[in-house]
This record gives C-alpha cells, sequence and structure tokens, in this order.
C-alpha cells in the first residue's frame, strides 16, 4: 500500500506542471452541487404521492435485463415503447409480477413468448397475470406496449424542451424518475444485469445513452440508435440525452497501456467554453484509478452529455451535466465508482453515493494541489447544523439535502481517514471496490467492512456521526504550570460542551510548539471531560487543537478565566436563611463561582442593582487568586442590600460583575424572588418530570409561582386556591387517574367562586370520557365544555386560531424530546366544543383538528382547557416554549369585560380571509365578512374549473361567519391534493357581488 500511495504521488507531481493554471475556486462546486441536491429534492417532493417502496411481489423476483426499443414523436411529445422485461423468479412459486409505470403512460397490450397477457395498471403499478406459474430460479420475458406523454415538469424525469430552435430531450430519473417514462421494477436494491436503449428519433438528433453505442440504423426521415449498458445498472441511472450534439473524443490509457474513449456530446458553440475542464477527465480518471481501482466500466466508455437541469447526474457511463465546473465534473466522475459500480442499497443510506462523491473532490483538490487544499475545500463543506446523515424515514425527511448527505456525509469519510490512518483508510476503499463491485450497500454493510479492514471497533464513530445529530463543541484549555528539574508541565483539558447527550469519541491532534522543536500528538477524547498532563525539557510557546480540522466540530480556545455561578444563598442579618426576600428587607447576599478557565488573578466581585429595586450597602468583596477548578466565595465579605419597601415585581434583579487582572471581566444576571407567588401550579401527574418544565417556564417569564403535588400533599382546600390570581393545572400524560371525583369538585367550586384555571394534559379525555364513569363524563362536558372527538391523533404542533384573544398569531411544535425519557404528546386528544359558551382556541397541524377551548363566565371566571401537554412544545421558535403559557396566563387575569361576538360586529365591507391553515390537510377554515343581510352561495372548484363542493348556499345575517371545508366532495369522497378554489358569491336585491380565494390542498 505504501508503494501505491507513492506512484499516486510521484504521479501527480509529473502532471502538475501541464494543467496547474489556476487555482480552483472551491466555492463554485459547492453552488453547482447544492443547485443540484435542491433539484433532485423537487424530483423527489414531485413523487411522494406515489408509493416508492418496493411491493411484496416485487420481492419475489429478480431482474436480470431491459430491452428499451422507443419511438419519440417530438412534435406530440410523446413516448411510443415496447419494453421487455427479463427476470429470474427467486419464489416458490410466482404468477404475476408487479412493474412501477406511471398513470399517464397507457398500456396497450403485455405478450410473453407471444402469448397476450391479462393486465392491470392502477396507481401507477403494473400488475401482469403470467401465462402460467413459474417456480424458483426459471427465467422469463415480458413484453409492454405502451404510449404516452411524461410529465411535463421542466425538472425531469424525461423533458422535451429546445435548445437554440432544436428539439433537446434528456432524462434524469433519480430518484424513482424511470416509472415515469418506461416500465420496470423501478427499485435501486435490484441492478439490472445488462440494459439494451433502442431510440427512435428525427434523422437531425443525436442520441446519447448508456454503455456502448451497438449500431445506428437510418431511414428516410428517422435514425435509430441502439445503446447496450452490459454493465449491472439501476433504473434511476438509465439515461438518455438527445439533441444534435456535436461529438467530441478523447482517450483515458491504464497504466496497463489498454485504452478507453472518452465521448462529450456538446451543444453547437459550447467546445469552446467546455474543453478546457472536460480535458482534465482523463487525469481525473487516472487519480481515482489509483486511488479506488481501475475505472469499473472500461469495456464500455466514459462521457459527458448536456442536459437541462442545474448541476450534473451521474448517469452510468455518460454523465449528464448542466454545467461545466472543475468540481461538478469530479464530483460527477466520482460517482461511476461510488454511486454506479456500488449503489446505495435505498436511499435511506444516500450517503453512500453522495458522500462518497463529495469527498472524491476533496481528494482530487488534493491529488492535484497538494493536502492544504484538501483542507481548504473541506472548510467549504462544514455544516454545524441538525439532522443526520442516515435519512431515517424518506417520506417525511429529506433525501437530498446538500448539508448533510452530501457536506456533512462527506465529512465523515474525512474523518474516517483521520481515525484509521491514511493507509488504512485507502486500503479500505480498494476492498470496498473489490468486494462491492456491481453490487447494492447499506451502511451496516460498510461499517462492518471498515472495522474487518481497520481492525477498530467503529460502532461509536458511525453511531454518533450516521444516526445521531449534531457536532462536537470543544471548549480548549491549557496552561505550563511548574516542574521539577527544570521541565516545563503541559496541562491540557479538553471538555465537550454541546447540548444534548453524545459524547463524542474522537482522536485529537494536538500541536505543541516549544523554543525548540513542534510536537504533533494525538489525544484520544472519550468524555465529555479528559485532562492530560505532558512533561517538556523546552518552554512552551503556543497550543493548538486540531490544527488541520480533521473533525466536523466547533473549537474554543479557552484563554481567559471562566466562571460559572453556583450555589446563591439569601441570610438575614442574624445568619438565618430566606427563600425569598420581602420588600423593605435587610438581607446578607452570599454567591459561589466555580472556574474552569485559566487562573484568574486578583478576583473582585462587584455587585449592583436597578433603580427602584434595592440599596445596596457593600457591593464589593475581594476573593483574591482562583485558579482552574477553583471556588470564589464572599462568604466573609457578604454582599449587603435593603429591598424597596415599593418594589412591584415578581422578581429583583441584580448584577454580579467579577473582574481580575488583565482586564478580564464577566457578567451574571442574578434573580431573586420577592413577595408571594400570585400563581398557583397544581402538579397532577403522579410523577416528578413535568413540573420542572412549568417552573423553568415560569421563571423565564419573570413570574413566581408555588407548585403544589396532588401525589405528595393530596388534594388543596378551595380557600387555598382563591389566594392566587390564578391556577394551572396540569396532568402531563397520566391516563389512569387524571383528576379524579373530588378534583373534580374542587375544580366545579373554584369556577363557580370567580376561579381562574388553566388545564392541560394529552390523556384527560381518554382517562374522563373512554375510560370514565358517568360524573366524569359529565364533567368533561359541563365544566371542561369539551366533546371527545378523539383519544389519541398525529399533531405535529400547533396554531393559534387568527384574531382569538389568546392563540391569535402563536405557533408551536412538539418535540418528544423537551424532557428527557418523557413520553409527552404521544397520542394528545382532539376534541370539539360542547357549549356555545365555549371557544376554540388553538388547532392541530396539519390536521386542522381543535386542540385547546376557553370559556368566560358572567362571574367573571374563566377556564382554558388545552387537551395536550403544555410541557410537550419544543419550538420553533426559543420563546415558542413560554409564549403559549403566557398568553394563557395574560387572558386569564385579565379585567372582566364583555366581550363583543363577531356577529354582533358589522363590517363595513365583503371581504374573504386567506384560508387558514394553507396548504391545509385534511381541512381548513375560510373566514369572511359582510355588512349587510345577503343570500350566499360558496362553492369550491379544482383548477380545471370543474365545480368540487357545495359548502353553502342560503341566507346569513350580518356579520363575520366561518366555513369550514374538510378536503372532500359533493360525494363524500377525498378531493385529491391540489390547487382549489373557493368562488364565494352573495346576492343583495337581485345585484351579485363575488370574491375568489385560492387554496392548496396536501394529502
Amino acid at each position: 500500500m505504501r508503494n501505491r500511495l507513492f506512484y499516486i504521488l510521484l504521479f501527480s507531481l509529473l502532471l502538475l506542471p501541464q494543467f496547474l493554471v489556476a487555482r480552483p475556486d472551491l466555492s463554485l462546486s459547492k453552488v453547482a452541487l447544492q443547485e443540484e441536491a435542491a433539484q433532485k429534492e423537487l424530483l423527489w417532493r414531485q413523487i411522494q404521492q406515489a408509493d416508492v417502496a418496493a411491493t411484496p411481489n416485487q420481492l419475489l423476483f429478480d431482474v436480470t435485463g431491459y430491452v428499451l426499443d422507443l419511438t419519440l414523436d417530438v412534435p406530440e411529445k410523446t413516448i411510443d415503447g415496447h419494453v421487455t422485461v427479463n427476470f429470474t423468479v427467486t419464489a416458490e412459486r410466482l404468477s404475476e409480477i408487479q412493474l412501477n409505470l406511471v398513470n399517464g403512460m397507457v398500456v396497450s397490450g403485455v405478450t410473453q413468448s407471444s402469448q397476450n397477457l391479462v393486465f392491470v395498471h392502477a396507481n401507477n403499478l403494473l400488475t401482469i397475470s403470467l401465462n402460467r406459474p413459474f417456480l424458483s430460479g426459471e427465467s422469463v420475458a415480458v413484453t409492454v406496449a405502451y404510449r404516452g406523454r411524461p410529465q411535463a415538469t421542466g425538472l425531469g424525469a424525461f423533458v422535451f424542451s429546445k435548445y437554440m430552435g432544436k428539439p433537446w430531450i434528456w432524462s434524469l430519473s433519480e430518484p424513482f424518475g424511470a416509472r415515469e417514462w418506461w416500465p420496470c421494477k423501478d427499485i435501486p436494491s435490484d441492478k439490472a444485469d445488462s440494459v439494451d436503449i433502442k431510440i427512435t428519433v428525427p434523422k437531425e438528433l443525436v442520441v446519447a445513452s448508456n454503455g456502448r453505442q451497438i449500431s445506428v440504423t437510418e431511414t428516410v426521415y428517422t435514425r435509430t440508435f441502439w445503446w447496450h449498458e452490459s454493465y449491472p445498472i439501476a433504473t434511476y441511472l438509465v439515461s438518455v440525452a438527445i439533441h444534435p450534439y456535436q461529438i467530441y473524443q478523447d482517450w483515458y490509457v491504464t497504466t496497463g497501456g489498454d485504452s478507453m474513449p472518452i465521448d462529450f456530446f456538446v451543444l453547437p458553440g459550447h467546445w469552446g467554453a467546455v474543453q478546457n475542464s472536460y480535458s482534465l477527465t482523463k487525469h481525473m480518471i487516472t487519480a481515482f484509478a489509483g486511488l479506488f481501482g481501475e475505472y469499473p466500466f472500461l469495456d464500455e466508455k466514459y462521457g459527458h452529455a448536456e442536459f437541462g437541469w442545474g448541476g450534473g447526474m451521474e448517469h452510468q457511463t455518460i454523465t449528464s451535466l448542466g454545467g461545466w465546473g472543475e468540481g461538478l465534473i469530479v464530483h460527477e466522475l466520482a460517482h461511476q465508482w461510488w454511486g454506479d459500480m456500488v449503489t446505495c442499497d435505498s436511499f435511506q443510506h444516500i450517503w453512500l453515493n453522495e458522500g462518497f462523491a463529495t469527498y472524491a473532490e476533496a481528494l482530487w483538490w488534493e491529488h492535484r494541489y497538494g493536502s492544504p487544499f484538501l483542507h481548504q475545500d473541506m472548510k467549504q463543506k462544514v455544516y454545524l447544523g441538525p439532522g443526520t446523515v442516515f435519512v431515517e424515514n424518506p417520506e417525511t425527511e429529506s433525501v437530498f439535502d446538500y448539508r448533510l448527505s452530501y457536506a456533512k456525509a462527506a465529512w465523515v469519510l474525512h474523518m474516517l481517514r483521520h481515525v484509521t490512518g491514511d493507509e488504512i483508510f485507502f486500503e479500505l476503499l480498494h476492498t470496498y471496490y473489490e468486494e462491492f463491485k456491481y453490487k447494492t450497500v447499506t451502511t451496516e454493510s460498510f461499517q462492518a467492512l471498515c472495522e474487518r479492514v481497520s481492525g477498530q471497533n467503529l460502532q461509536p464513530f458511525f453511531q454518533q456521526w450516521i444516526y445521531e445529530e449534531g457536532y462536537p463543541q470543544y471548549r480548549f484549555l491549557w496552561e505550563n504550570q511548574s516542574a521539577e528539574n527544570g521541565q516545563y508541565r503541559l496541562f491540557c483539558r479538553i471538555e465537550q460542551e454541546q447540548p444534548f447527550q453524545t459524547t463524542f469519541q474522537m482522536p485529537l491532534d494536538l500541536l505543541v510548539k516549544t523554543a525548540d522543536t513542534d510536537t504533533l500528538l494525538v489525544l484520544h477524547n472519550t468524555s465529555r471531560v479528559d485532562t492530560f498532563s505532558l512533561i517538556l525539557p523546552s518552554p512552551i510557546i503556543d497550543v493548538q487543537l486540531d490544527p488541520e480540522n480533521w473533525v466536523l466540530g466547533w473549537i474554543i480556545p479557552v484563554t481567559k478565566p471562566k466562571f460559572t455561578l453556583g450555589k446563591v444563598q439569601l441570610n438575614t442579618l442574624s445568619g438565618m436563611p430566606r427563600e425569598r426576600a420581602l420588600p423593605g428587607d435587610t438581607l446578607n447576599f452570599q454567591v459561589e463561582l466555580r472556574n474552569s478557565g485559566i487562573t484568574a488573578e486578583s478576583v473582585v466581585l462587584h455587585l449592583s442593582a436597578p433603580a427602584g429595586g434595592a440599596d445596596i450597602r457593600v457591593a464589593n468583596s475581594t476573593v483574591g487568586n482562583v485558579p482552574y477548578g477553583g471556588t470564589a466565595e464572599n462568604s466573609d465579605q457578604p454582599f449587603q442590600f435593603i429591598i424597596n419597601p415599593d418594589i412591584a415585581a415578581d422578581y429583583l434583579r441584580l448584577t454580579l460583575k467579577v473582574t481580575a487582572t488583565g482586564g478580564f471581566t464577566q457578567i451574571f444576571q442574578i434573580k431573586i424572588p420577592v413577595g408571594f407567588p400570585a400563581i398557583l401550579l397544581v402538579d397532577d401527574d403522579a410523577g416528578e418530570v413535568y413540573e420542572r418544565y412549568y417552573q423553568s417556564m415560569f421563571f423565564l417569564m419573570d413570574q413566581q409561582e408555588h407548585t403544589w403535588s396532588i401525589t405528595e400533599s393530596g388534594v388543596p382546600a378551595i380557600d387555598f386556591l382563591r389566594q392566587f390570581d390564578a391556577v394551572v393545572w396540569f396532568t402531563g400524560d397520566d391516563d389512569t387517574s387524571a383528576i379524579d371525583s373530588a378534583e373534580q369538585v374542587l375544580i366545579s367550586e373554584y369556577l363557580a367562586s370567580n376561579g381562574r384555571l388553566l388545564v392541560s394534559g394529552q390523556n384527560i379525555g381518554r382517562d374522563l370520557v373512554t375510560n370514565g364513569a358517568a360524573n366524569d363524563q359529565q364533567f368533561y362536558r359541563q365544566v371542561l365544555k369539551s366533546e371527545l372527538a378523539s383519544d389519541s391523533v398525529s399533531g405535529i404542533g400547533l396554531v393559534g386560531i387568527p384574531g382569538d384573544p389568546i392563540g391569535n398569531g402563536l405557533s408551536a411544535r412538539f418535540n418528544e424530546n423537551v424532557i428527557p425519557n418523557a413520553q409527552n404528546q404521544l397520542r394528545p386528544d382532539a376534541i370539539r366544543t360542547a357549549d356555545a359558551a365555549a371557544t376554540g382556541c388553538f388547532m392541530y397541524l396539519p390536521s386542522a383538528i381543535t386542540a385547546g377551548i376557553y370559556w368566560q363566565g358572567a362571574e367573571n371566571n374563566r377556564l382554558i382547557y388545552l387537551a395536550f401537554g403544555l410541557e410537550g412544545i419544543g419550538g420553533p421558535k426559543p420563546e415558542s416554549q413560554w409564549a403559549l403559557l403566557e398568553a394563557c396566563l395574560n387572558w386569564l387575569r385579565q379585567e372582566f369585560t364583555e366581550i363583543q361576538t363577531p356577529s354582533e360586529i358589522k363590517p363595513a365591507e365583503f371581504s374573504i380571509k386567506s384560508n387558514f391553515p394553507n396548504p391545509f390537510n385534511p381541512a381548513t377554515r375560510i373566514q369572511f365578512t359582510q355588512p349587510e343581510v345577503a343570500v350566499i352561495k360558496a362553492r369550491i372548484f379544482n383548477s380545471l374549473g370543474q365545480q368540487v363542493r357545495i359548502l353553502y348556499n342560503g341566507v346569513l345575517p350580518a356579520g363575520t361567519h366561518i366555513l369550514n371545508w374538510d378536503g372532500s366532495d359533493d360525494s363524500g369522497k377525498e378531493a385529491a391534493s391540489g390547487i382549489y378554489y373557493l368562488q364565494l358569491t352573495r346576492n343583495v336585491s337581485g345585484k351579485q357581488d363575488s370574491r375568489r380565494l385560492k387554496m392548496l390542498k396536501m394529502k
């Protein structure tokens, strides 16, 4: 292996004078690939309505070959085709097969050995009954005759377009676009052993396709091109590119002297622009043949065909290019090894295609310009954000996400190279090449190969970088410490402070610069906090962690002290501890600080308070030197202050400033509770988890609360509840004892005596209605004023109803990890209002089902009932968690006023608001206003102008009105996804007036 790497390096040095003309702009390839990833993602989303998984039947046979015989009607933009599918039975017995073909293609017949077969073409699936049952190992061939126009999306998978007035036709079938233009088993895990592509086109056109060109036959008006791909190939890699191309040729010569053509199908007039970049192709093949293994389709060709799509597509042996940047060319070429020769078994493992090709770009820059350009290119690809490289659920997650599937995946390989070392890394790539040549691969099989070749346990590496999200955030501290015999001690501390549970286990280079020499060491960081000590003979000048950036992470060098606030203690002047301060109090105040940075010298603590909060008597405390790991306490010199008697806030805000020699300053904001809390928090979840969430939210809102645990203290007395402005009662995810009979009596009496109550919990309906007795159900209906629609709804988040005094403008997402190990928001309740006095304030997304209601009584009593646990709110904004709770409390604590209902407000004009939510699934809410009584007709039309549904037809008074559309047509059948229009017409004294609203329905 050492000799192989030597010859690769020697060859690269020999080539440098030939084509080292300018340094590359590495950012250009990133832009091109970002565009490619974005457009592939559009294609992915475009076919999400189709079932992209293999059917059970498709697992019972193995495709051995396809023969495509296609005639293109260019003016009509249609395909007239005959496709023969050769396959071998793998099941014990097989009587039918299923092929993927979109409904837009019309099948005219299916034959087997000249015998017509029975078939059904529905739901984008062609089911063919064979002429007899076939047994395991038997070979069968069926031919499908069909005709149709591929979807005219302009993005693929088969596009009829023009360039300079001439037809320009091309395909791009990744991930599941092959079914858009030919019948096949469109599953990447089943590669055909060979594919023949025969295409008849008008005589002026040239067809580029996979493999070797067998023949070109001509008639007076047409030419038929026959291409044959003799290597195993996935359906999404089958390609055509058609135009009056100009064809240029170059040659790749192997180290053994064999030659292979490189064919370039170029748009007329483009050769001058592309030839400089295209001329590098043979050098790129040579480089990758040395790094990975010989070009895998040597008996056929490699080439480029220009097509009208951003970025490129790695069609086997004939890459389609929408640009000619050097980085784009090398990326798509690398796919011939990683993606074409070795193909991901499913698109969950897409990183094995895209990550390898993206890292190959960096390897090319390293090969051509040297190692600094390897690291420069990898800096261009840094992604420090959420998401996993492994695509857990392709139905809901982005597959072609440049940041994850391309950039971070490339970093995984870059880091794997550093973990194993160069020699083993390139050895495992060669082994990967040999063992998976022309096969499909999963992450698990790649990991197993890496572990076998390297002899290392790489489970932690793959787990943290492929299956988990995030990245390490290192705080790195080093200090000179005294040592014996005139030597020098280097002390290092590496602390991972990323805000999640993963502890990354990585080797980290440490560059130590002394007065005599530079030394590169490797530290194996396996814990959240690791310390290292080293004796050196020379004075230490500088120390750098991961100086060449081999680890995808964030390093914060600690070059000054860093204090964290520990214990905060209030005491009376006589020394008695206090939990809170009262207006007019005189108190001592002690703090404890811990230093996790370098030694702080001559540390002084300074305390201050805003005007009107407190008068500071003792404001400064000197605590001396504080080394790394040491604490600073002012117990000998406590601060002293007097709380102002007229203070109105729930908390006194204090500012603690820490100063030290060298101009060091660090500021802490401290909040001291003052007075007694106005909010009572009733913990009714029989656990010790969720209350911490509510307590932290109240603290963020600057509102004190008093927590009462029913499990520990029983049901509180009603007089105790009346001492507070409002009560927040939560049940968590308890579905067996939420709000028992005694609690129901207390809540009813409290509300009857002008109580203000917020009730929250995801299983209250399940407990009281689904599993409850008659009195439970009566409480749910009469006090909570709700009906249970379902005791389980798959909500991903919430949205407040526009115009509502509580929910207006609020949105939030559920997150099961807000509280570790808490199984909240797995099955929140779906509800309806059960009383005219109750109003909905929140809806689940995407279903638009009611998630929360509220009512206001005549005696100044108010209730909000949320059919989900507030403790499950985890975004999308940092303030989302407390904003919803704050909105509820603000409404509960408002002074009572008569609220004018929408029907009592006479609007000035006839108007319609945008429906909400939009896009929607399965229901949406439409609000409109009118200034006087009128006959209203509300109808839904599709984008073709066909009537789908009459929502309303009758008289309505002046005021605001709400219509709900559940997404169904007049027959009750669910309408398809797409664009719809609401036509709202009013008739007043024979005069008509209309309004139109555009809506988008999703499935």
